[in-house]
């Protein structure tokens, strides 16, 4: 394992948005498998790190106002 400082290119929190960028060869991304599996069968998304995925699914979700606006 090689630790590597890297320089931020892409924050966002569209799914399409990152995807059209991995698609496009700018960044490595992570999305959900439920976005990425059709783009992965068709050879057009490879899949990294693979040692480290587990068969659980985490979920984490933010809720950041309990009031309407």
């Amino acid at each position: 394992m090689v630790h590597q400082q890297v320089t931020r290119t892409l924050s966002t929190n569209e799914t399409e948005l990152e995807l059209q960028a991995m698609l496009s060869g700018q960044v490595v991304g992570q999305v959900a498998n439920l976005s990425a599996a059709e783009r992965i069968r068709k050879g057009r998304l490879v899949p990294m790190m693979l040692e480290h995925m587990t068969d659980q699914i985490a979920l984490h979700l933010y809720y950041g106002n309990r009031t309407l606006a």
